[in-house]
């Protein structure tokens, strides 16, 4: 943005449009006098039309495509994934008392000595 250029130029056409203000122009028509001396780069916003108007639809659509991306990489990864065992199988007589033995252990190895 002008306000914040620090070139030679931008400081210049600072001074100038300063010197306009004071003369008393209105804020259109510095507009339209630099739009008609230096053109559309000066503007701080794209035009929504032409060319500009990628810049206006080319971020959101890049966003846009992005989480597709993302919902279809997620959406494959847990296609692949194995299934979840429900809560509810049952468990050998061999597996149970296994699982009793190992519960009994961390009980034990729980206990505080003193």
């Amino acid at each position: 943005m002008l306000q914040v250029c620090s070139s030679y130029s931008g400081a210049a056409l600072r001074d100038s449009m300063q010197a306009m203000a004071r003369e008393g122009w209105t804020t259109d028509e510095l507009v339209d006098w630099v739009l008609a001396n230096h053109g559309e780069q000066y503007l701080a916003y794209p035009d929504a039309s032409g060319i500009g108007l990628l810049a206006w639809i080319g971020p959101p659509t890049a966003i846009f495509l992005g989480i597709l991306v993302v919902v279809g990489t997620l959406r494959y990864m847990r296609r692949g994934a194995p299934p979840l065992e429900t809560a509810n199988a049952e468990l050998s007589e061999e597996e149970e008392a296994r699982l009793r033995e190992a519960l009994r252990d961390m009980d034990s190895a729980e206990e505080p000595v003193f």
